[in-house]
């Protein structure tokens, strides 16, 4: 295979040709992240979804898993039904893409089949460079982003194989743009920022599940195939992800993983060895979701280690209003005390248990209260004691806070200059007028 027929290295040497370009730190893109109401698996594919979106491109996540012509099974990332296009959005790794190619050969000339890569930062620095769009063809042809001049659709197009748009059939517009000359949308840039959405429902973002260190060598998981095993383990994650206490339907099962062929083969497996059990089955245990009116399995004794959804839920409301209540008392807003939970390491969650059980513990009898070192607070404000000469200013006095304008970063009061560089609020922040 040449440079030209590999999407690897034309992309490599894309990347090392431009002059502008700047080397990229490590990116999280493999974090799961929500947009438009849709549970992605890394930020990368949300990216991805919100780009599409601004260029009207109607799109389908994760819509079917197709069954390849080798038996192999492949879900693609994304679908755009209007334009027989596939795009499997892959990080910086490169790997995994025969299944693409195979679905693109599979499906040729109808479909195009895309890679779709992580956006190339342009400009100077890089906080305040410019993403654009990086996508190569799963076969290695030349593909372009353009526009039809009758209908208007945005889309991919393989210049040397045909013109014609892809939605309404006209011929599409001599103006082409090439691999990274087109904006990329970036999922962190709509709306709030990403700690303050981690910070409001982090779990719906950043799932994660318990594992006892004997999980390996139980008996029910040790018996299990490899399939099984990886299905097993696939679906604690699943059912944490969707918040489904559980319940796999037998509808779902393909989508809980695509590297498991005949998924209904292996669950099978998995309720012969006790891991799960169906749906309808009665089961004496406490921590075990069934039985539950749906087709479908349970995963037996999810409960043990998996929180329920309702604690889920819980738990994000508790998080979003401790963090509204740090919000408005960082701003200066006057604050409720009297329906506060009293801070002793129980009213808190188990988030707090470890900070609030060491800064609320017992006072030591033998110092005074409010003093670490044995002597009484002194009315003078003076850390060592002594009285500050009449007529000093109170160094210890911190200046006011001004509301926050809205134009900034409410936390840092930090906007940009003319020239992108992070400078204090001139309107908002408090040390603005000593700023150099």
């Amino acid at each position: 295979m040449t440079e030209h027929d590999d999407p690897y290295a034309r992309m490599a040497a894309y990347l090392d040709a431009g002059t502008d370009a700047i080397p990229r730190k490590a990116e999280p893109w493999s974090i799961p992240a929500d947009y438009g109401g849709t549970a992605f698996r890394s930020r990368l594919e949300a990216g991805w979804a919100r780009t599409l979106d601004r260029y009207g491109i109607r799109w389908e996540y994760e819509p079917h898993v197709y069954t390849l012509d080798g038996g192999t099974r492949y879900l693609p990332d994304f679908s755009l039904p209007d334009l027989s296009t596939f795009i499997e959005a892959k990080g910086p790794h490169m790997q995994r893409l025969d299944k693409a190619r195979e679905l693109a050969r599979q499906m040729a000339p109808e479909a195009i089949v895309l890679i779709g890569y992580p956006p190339q930062r342009r400009r100077l620095v890089e906080w305040r460079g410019e993403s654009m769009l990086q996508w190569a063809d799963a076969l290695g042809y030349p593909a372009t982003f353009t526009s039809c001049p009758e209908c208007g659709a945005y889309q991919w197009c393989r210049i040397r194989v045909s013109l014609d748009c892809r939605a309404c059939g006209k011929r599409l517009s001599a103006h082409h743009a090439a691999c990274g000359e087109m904006p990329f949308y970036d999922w962190q840039d709509e709306g709030e920022p990403f700690a303050s959405i981690l910070a409001k429902g982090g779990a719906s973002l950043m799932p994660w599940v318990r594992f006892d260190d004997q999980y390996t060598i139980h008996r029910k998981v040790d018996g299990l195939s490899d399939a099984a095993f990886r299905l097993h383990t696939s679906a604690i994650f699943w059912c944490a992800r969707n918040l489904t206490d559980g319940f796999v339907s037998r509808e779902d099962l393909d989508g809980v993983t695509a590297r498991v062929r005949t998924p209904a083969r292996f669950a099978a497996e998995c309720a012969s060895r006790g891991a799960w059990h169906e749906a309808t089955a009665p089961c004496a245990s406490e921590k075990c979701p069934g039985p539950v009116d749906g087709d479908g399995w349970v995963i037996h004794d999810y409960w043990q280690y998996q929180p329920t959804k309702a604690q889920v839920l819980a738990d994000r409301e508790k998080a979003a209003a401790r963090q509204e209540k740090w919000r408005k008392a960082k701003a200066g807003y006057p604050q409720d005390k009297s329906g506060d939970t009293p801070r002793n390491g129980h009213g808190n969650g188990g988030s707090n248990g470890v900070t609030n059980g060491v800064a609320n513990a017992t006072p030591d009898p033998t110092r005074p209260e409010g003093s670490g070192s044995g002597r009484a607070p002194d009315p003078s404000g003076r850390a060592d004691g002594r009285a500050s000469p009449p007529g000093s200013p109170d160094r210890t006095a911190k200046p006011p806070r001004p509301p926050w304008c809205g134009g900034c970063d409410e936390r840092t009061r930090l906007d940009e200059d003319d020239q992108g560089r992070p400078r204090r609020c001139p309107a908002c922040h408090p040390l603005a007028e000593a700023a150099p």
